[in-house]
């Protein structure tokens, strides 16, 4: 029974142990992987910011910031492969990844001097950092295009943008202030010059709730300077606050008499004014046309001048046609008259903008129809600038003259043309006067006078030796005598004839042009009431 038991084979079991000295490595390894999780965790994330410049930046020592908190050091700064911007490596942190969206936006904060006063003032001891706001996008981005110039307003601020176009004017800077009505409401953002177009593009932002201002029919203009206006009241002084004085500025409003229209959405395009008042003067208006034949000249008359009703201004002066342009436009080879075409604007008497212009056309059409007339007058003695006076007090007419396709107006010279061509008639006719041949037969009446006056005093000077030869006579005549009495008598009568010559001798010697003019009158007698005895 043994031997049985013992003959089958017996099986052994082979364990196979693991030597407690590989424990060491796993958890090194385990260690390892764990430490560069962690690293690559808290490394943050690389970004890259292109400046123009890297003024009061410095690799591992300015920081990257939003609202004063930091978020994240440059790293590097070097060139970009054409040398002409700066390149700019900034390790952010990886929590702060929702900044770092595809419309972020950086600048530099450094110490500025601007219209809008002076900014970081704290940077002057803590040294330049870069300032990011956040977009409204949700794409990650790494590589951005950093501004020049602190961003005015900030993303997702409430607001409006406005485009505006200046064809002239003062030049405005980044940050000037946006003003209604006095209170600012705004800053211009960014601004750009179109040499193509030749104007000035500005951007300009509006805080909410002050774009709701901003309406269809606002005007925007230059604020910068002094505005001096002469109305019936007097003089008044529009004088600019002192910011916009010395640095400039926008201002807008709805026009006098305009109504407010619609609002407008964000990024609208409107014109910028030069000023206030030449809003009425430049803006568009719905117009129809006619021309004038000027037989005067138009000098002092320029393309934009006004043109009045009865002192009302109802349009514009348009560019007078040349004469080479006539036989284009009227088949006209020989016109002695100066043709000029005047835009009516009806839309300058009326409030509502959805005026009818045909039927302003036709009640217009009537009143040339009835005798409107046009006259050039004088609209500054100053400056010698001129306009077109419409008055209804010309002569009724069934066919209106035509000049190509424009309808003409008749015209007369003004009443201050009038009265220059009457002196220059006058002065025409004064030295046609025959003055030479007058001022020789004055001379030749003169001197007859003067042999006349040399006459009498020789007929006086004999006529005193013939009474001088008299009187000897006489002394021998006896006294009583007929002869004496007759002699006498005689004497009597040449003196008395002496006496009467003797005034108009003495005349003629103080006066001797009395011959021929006269002698100058005196005052007139004024008769006097007989005088009663006893008074």
């Amino acid at each position: 029974m043994n031997e049985s038991v013992s003959s089958q084979p017996i099986k052994t079991v082979t364990k196979t142990k693991v030597s407690k000295v590989w424990l060491l490595p796993i958890v090194a390894v385990l260690i390892g992987a764990a430490m560069i999780y962690n690293n690559w965790q808290n490394r943050g994330i690389d970004i890259q910011v292109t400046f123009n410049t890297a003024e009061g930046l410095v690799a591992g020592k300015t920081k990257l910031k939003n609202r004063e908190v930091e978020i994240g050091t440059v790293n590097a700064i070097s060139f970009s492969k054409d040398k002409k911007s700066i390149l700019v490596d900034i390790k952010v942190e990886r929590e702060m990844q929702d900044f770092l969206v595809s419309d972020s936006q950086f600048w530099v904060v450094r110490p500025r001097i601007g219209p809008g006063g002076v900014s970081g003032i704290s940077t002057l001891l803590s040294g330049a950092y870069i300032q990011v706001v956040p977009g409204s996008s949700d794409k990650f981005h790494q590589d951005f295009i950093g501004l020049e110039r602190p961003l005015i307003s900030v993303i997702n601020t409430l607001g409006m943008h406005v485009n505006l176009v200046s064809s002239g004017g003062k030049s405005l800077r980044i940050g000037n202030p946006v003003i209604y009505r006095g209170f600012e409401v705004g800053k211009i953002e960014a601004y750009e010059f179109d040499t193509q177009n030749r104007q000035a593009k500005y951007r300009i932002f509006i805080q909410s709730p002050y774009d709701e201002l901003v309406t269809s029919n606002t005007a925007f203009w230059n604020a910068g300077g002094i505005s001096i206006r002469t109305s019936t009241q007097g003089i008044s002084v529009d004088v600019a606050t002192l910011d916009t004085l010395i640095a400039g500025g926008i201002e807008f409003d709805v026009p006098e008499g305009v109504d407010v229209g619609t609002n407008v959405e964000t990024g609208s395009s409107f014109r910028l004014f030069e000023s206030r008042q030449s809003i009425a003067e430049s803006r568009q208006y719905a117009s129809f046309d006619y021309a004038l034949l000027l037989e005067e000249s138009i000098s002092g008359l320029e393309a934009g001048a006004p043109v009045e009703y009865q002192g009302i201004r109802v349009g514009t002066v348009g560019p007078p046609i040349l004469f080479d342009k006539l036989k284009e436009i009227a088949n006209i080879r020989v016109e002695e008259r100066v043709p000029v075409i005047i835009h009516i604007e009806p839309e300058r008497l009326s409030k509502n903008s959805d005026f009818d212009l045909q039927e302003f056309q036709n009640i217009f059409e009537f009143w040339v129809r009835d005798g409107l007339t046009a006259t050039l007058e004088t609209a500054n003695f100053l400056t010698g600038s001129r306009k077109i006076s419409l008055y209804p007090s010309g002569e009724k007419q069934d066919d209106i003259e035509t000049i190509g396709k424009y309808r003409v107006i008749p015209s007369q010279k003004s009443s201050l043309d009038n009265i220059s061509n009457q002196v220059s008639s006058i002065l025409a006719k004064v030295n046609n006067l025959p003055f030479d041949n007058t001022v020789e037969q004055l001379n030749a009446t003169l001197k007859s006078a003067e042999e006349t006056m040399t006459s009498a005093d020789e007929v006086l000077s004999e006529l005193q030796t013939t009474l001088n030869e008299l009187q000897v006579t006489l002394n021998g005549v006896q006294p009583g005598s007929a002869v004496y009495q007759s002699l006498e008598k005689t004497m009597l009568k040449v003196q008395s004839t002496l006496d009467g010559i003797q005034p108009l001798v003495k005349e003629i010697s103080n006066q001797p042009n009395s011959l021929v003019f006269g002698a100058a009158q005196g005052p007139d007698i004024q008769p006097k009431a007989p005088v009663k005895k006893g008074q």
